[in-house]
């Protein structure tokens, strides 16, 4: 294959593709681990010590991932039958970028947003210790 047909608009909005998808294991793959890694992340959410931030920060996390990984399925089946218009290389194309880019969003806000949301609550609680309480 050659790399400046991937960036054809021809090649990407091709009504009926072929049937033969050599990248339909990856691709399923890819999104059985979204599916799968929401699920861990609504586990891990729910049990952590630190639910309400990670709740605010990661709103509905797993209901998002498998919505993708449902719609990624469906347009692999939809490529798998090679039915005409639903079967286009750039539905499925946007639809690994939306997963990539969530998967990168999650990983982004646990490394850098996470931490520093976790000091300043710390740092508010430590606060409040001392202040007068309420009778």
């Amino acid at each position: 294959m050659d790399i400046t047909k991937l960036f054809s608009i021809d090649y990407l909005l091709n009504t009926i593709p072929g049937a033969e998808f050599k990248y339909l294991w990856v691709c399923a793959a890819f999104f059985l681990l979204l599916i799968v890694f929401g699920q861990y992340l609504r586990v891990f959410i729910k049990r952590s010590e630190h639910k309400k931030i990670l709740k605010r920060l990661l709103p509905r996390v797993h209901f998002k991932l498998a919505t993708t990984a449902f719609f990624g399925f469906v347009l692999l089946f939809f490529r798998t039958q090679n039915i005409p218009y639903l079967a286009t290389r750039i539905l499925l194309i946007l639809i690994l970028a939306l997963g990539i880019y969530q998967l990168a969003r999650i990983v982004y806000v646990y490394a850098k947003i996470f931490p520093q949301e976790l000091g300043e609550f710390k740092k508010k609680e430590h606060m409040l210790k001392y202040m007068p309480k309420k009778k």
